[in-house]
């Protein structure tokens, strides 16, 4: 493939050139224990998730792919957050990836935003 150009650390992240990324089978999401951060802080992140996977579940068959995307989203956030050690920056890159993969699904659920948004904030906070 001639044209492509990755910039900046993409290290822990997804990069898919040419090809699509599948996830197979339900895509359970939680929050285990976050050392970084607090049992109120880990709650909340569990509701938050909670929230967004049931919007997104919510959405049509034909819309799998994106919701696919922004679940593989989520659960990356989550496994760095899970980290003995996050990395703030690659809190706050899972953060905006988040909020980027449901950018196309907010028409349909305009909710997704404003927890993705959430999301990212909690996120925040652990770093």
């Amino acid at each position: 493939m001639d044209g492509i150009s990755v910039g900046g650390n993409v290290e822990g992240q997804n990069v898919v050139i040419g090809g699509t990324q599948e996830v197979h089978g339900d895509l359970t999401i939680t929050v285990g224990a976050l050392p970084a951060a607090g049992e109120g802080v880990r709650a909340t992140l569990q509701d938050q998730v909670a929230r967004l996977v049931a919007e997104l579940d919510g959405l049509p068959d034909e819309h799998a792919d994106e919701v696919a995307e922004a679940k593989v989203a989520v659960r990356d956030a989550i496994d760095e957050a899970e980290r003995e050690e996050p990395d703030p920056d690659r809190l706050r890159q899972r953060g905006n990836l988040l909020k980027r993969s449901v950018e196309g699904l907010a028409a349909l659920a305009p909710s997704l935003s404003t927890i993705a948004v959430e999301i990212a904030s909690t996120l925040g906070e652990i770093g």
